[in-house]
C-alpha cells in the first residue's frame, strides 16, 4: 500500500471516531462497473420496503445515475443539489411510497461538482441525522474507487461488497476490502449473477480466504442472485425486478438476502443496547 494511501486511512479513521455510526446505513460498493451493484442494492431496498421497512435508497452517482429511470419517477431533486446548495439534505428526497424513498442521482452532467472532503463530511452527518426516521439507509455508490469513495466507505456501519464470479471482480473488491480494512465497518458480501449455489460459495470463498489470509479481516456472506432470464427482461423494460417478477427463483433470493439483513440489524441494536 502507498504512503499515500495509509496517511489517507488513518486520517479517515480519525475522523470516523467524531460521530456515531448509525447501525442501519449501508453502503454499496463493487471496486468497478458492470457487477450489477444498483440493481442489487436498488432492488433489495424496494424488497424490504415491500416488507413493511421504511427505507431510503440514495443513489451516490454525480453524473451515470439512472435509478429514477428504473422507478420511473421524477426527482423532487438530485444529490448534486445538495452539495452544489441548491437545496437542504431533506428537500432533495423524493417518496416513492409510504415506506420507499429515494435520493437521485444525476446523469450526463458537465459540470457536475468535485466531491471535497468536507462535502463527503457534511453528506455522512446529513445521513447519520436523518438515520432514526428509516429502518434502513442504503447508499448505493459510484462506479470506480477515489478518495472520496474510500472516505464515504470508511464512514459508514455496513459496506456491502457486490461481486460475481469474474476472476477481475474479486480482485477488485478484495482491492477495496484492502482500502477499508482499518475500519471498524461490517464487510458483507453478495454474490450476483451466478449460476449455482455452488458457483457462489466458490466465488465467495476465494474472496474471504484472501481477506483472511493476508488482511485478517472476516466477511459475511449475506448471499447471492442467480442470473435469470427475467432478470434481463426488467433491465430491458426497466422495470424493477421485485416488483414485477414475484414467482421467480431470483425473487426468493432477494427475500433470502432481506431476512439475513434483518438479523444484521437485529444483533446490531442488541450489541448497542448491551452498551
Amino acid at each position: 500500500m502507498s504512503t499515500q494511501a495509509e496517511s489517507l486511512i488513518k486520517l479517515l479513521k480519525k475522523k470516523d471516531e467524531a460521530f456515531q455510526k448509525a447501525s442501519n446505513i449501508f453502503a454499496f460498493t463493487s471496486g468497478k462497473g458492470g457487477t450489477g451493484k444498483t440493481f442489487v442494492s436498488l432492488n433489495l431496498a424496494r424488497m424490504l420496503s415491500q416488507m413493511n421497512w421504511k427505507v431510503l435508497f440514495i443513489d451516490f452517482d454525480s453524473n451515470m445515475a439512472n435509478a429514477d429511470i428504473l422507478l420511473n419517477k421524477t426527482p423532487a431533486g438530485t444529490i448534486v443539489e445538495f452539495f452544489t446548495n441548491q437545496k437542504k439534505f431533506k428537500n432533495v428526497i423524493t417518496r416513492i411510497d409510504e415506506k420507499f424513498d429515494c435520493i437521485f442521482g444525476e446523469s450526463g452532467l458537465n459540470d457536475f461538482p468535485k466531491l471535497t472532503e468536507n462535502l463527503i463530511k457534511q453528506f455522512l452527518q446529513n445521513v447519520n441525522t436523518i438515520s432514526s426516521e428509516y429502518d434502513f439507509i442504503f447508499i448505493d455508490t459510484g462506479a470506480g474507487l477515489n478518495n472520496e469513495i474510500i472516505q464515504l466507505l470508511n464512514g459508514v456501519a455496513n459496506i456491502v461488497f457486490v461481486v460475481n464470479p469474474e476472476p477481475t471482480t474479486i480482485i477488485d473488491a478484495y482491492a477495496v476490502l484492502k482500502m477499508t480494512s482499518e475500519s471498524a465497518s461490517k464487510k458483507i458480501v453478495i454474490i450476483n449473477s451466478v449460476f449455482s449455489a455452488e458457483e457462489a460459495e466458490e466465488t465467495f470463498s476465494s474472496l474471504l480466504k484472501a481477506s483472511i489470509h493476508f488482511l485478517k479481516i472476516k466477511i459475511i456472506n449475506l448471499g447471492f442472485v442467480n442470473f435469470e432470464k427475467q432478470i434481463r427482461q426488467s433491465i430491458v423494460e426497466q422495470k424493477l425486478f421485485v416488483s414485477y417478477f414475484k414467482q421467480s427463483m431470483a425473487f426468493k433470493q432477494f427475500e433470502t438476502i432481506a431476512a439475513k439483513l434483518l438479523d444484521i440489524i437485529h444483533l446490531a441494536n442488541i450489541s448497542q443496547s448491551a452498551t
